[in-house]
């Protein structure tokens, strides 16, 4: 698509505290609309409630202070009534959390987010599915840890994910066609954040998410998570012009324990490898994917 005038949204899935009595009275009264599963004690009290409408789910549940109703959901999902791979505009968003904040009489303001996940759907013409299946994750390197090998083998069946979760936030990319069992390759590339990160992006309550320059706070945390990725390509190794010396290099640095190594060293000297690495790269592969996927999620805001 090339309107440029239409702005995209990376916001998705979310899951948020309500504590205003209102949104559980409104349940209450529509309980066969969501659903309504009711947990009782021995006294025949209720102690628990839980129902579903659409992708969201909700639950009683607590924070430090106070009891309310906690929901999780897509945005994106929302909006589609199922899936999550199209285009995701920021009017489209505006809609679905307004829609979603009415549905369940919400007071946005008295709505704290827990988590939130921030995703990029990227279509590109040099990521098909067979490159996709040989670069996830299996040569995929995160300089913010190692992913996950149990990810790994969880989506061996309905697509390929490499995952990495460290402090407040997670981060992943997977083949989001093959998990749609469509017939094009779409590369997601995500991010999940907790409360306390959130918070110093300006997100602390549904209000907040209306607030775009606290999307857009999102999106330079975003790239900062994935600014420093690597993805090795091993068929360079039986190149026949590849030289003696560079041949050497790679032998090297084609391995993920090298580079967090590096990575505790001076800033200078893993800068200087990693420009090397990425020339080598430039020098003989046709395709560079870490540049790839780099440019499309820097190719933000327009889709």
């Amino acid at each position: 698509m090339d309107d440029k005038s239409i702005i995209s949204c990376m916001y998705d899935g979310v899951t948020f505290f309500a504590k205003n009595t209102e949104t559980l009275a409104h349940i209450m009264r529509n309980q066969e609309k969501y659903n309504v599963h009711k947990k009782l004690n021995t006294k025949g009290e209720i102690v628990e409630i839980s129902g579903r409408l659409k992708n969201v789910d909700f639950k009683t549940a607590f924070n430090s202070k106070e009891s309310g109703i906690q929901f999780g959901g897509s945005f994106h999902k929302w909006k589609n009534n199922g899936h999550n791979h199209d285009l995701f505009t920021w009017q489209d968003f505006l809609i679905a959390a307004k829609e979603i904040c009415e549905e369940f009489h919400l007071n946005p303001l008295k709505t704290d987010l827990w988590k939130l996940e921030f995703g990029q759907n990227i279509r590109s013409p040099v990521i098909t599915a067979n490159n996709l299946a040989s670069i996830i994750p299996r040569n995929i390197i995160y300089l913010n840890g190692i992913p996950k090998e149990t990810s790994k083998k969880k989506y061996s069946n309905d697509g390929y994910k490499a995952e990495i979760q460290k402090g407040q936030c997670s981060s992943k990319i997977y083949d989001k066609g093959r998990q749609y069992k469509l017939h094009e390759s779409i590369l997601r590339v995500e991010s999940s954040c907790k409360s306390r990160q959130l918070r110093k992006l300006g997100l602390y309550t549904y209000e907040d998410l209306f607030n775009r320059c606290n999307h857009d706070n999102y999106f330079l945390h975003f790239k900062k998570i994935f600014k420093n990725i690597i993805i090795i390509q091993p068929d360079i190794l039986s190149l026949p012009a590849l030289s003696d010396s560079d041949k050497i290099f790679l032998l090297q640095y084609n391995n993920i324990d090298t580079w967090l190594e590096l990575k505790k060293q001076k800033t200078y000297v893993f800068n200087k490898n990693f420009k090397i690495y990425q020339s080598i790269i430039d020098k003989y592969a046709s395709i560079n994917y870490g540049k790839v996927l780099l440019s499309h999620i820097n190719n933000y805001p327009f889709p």
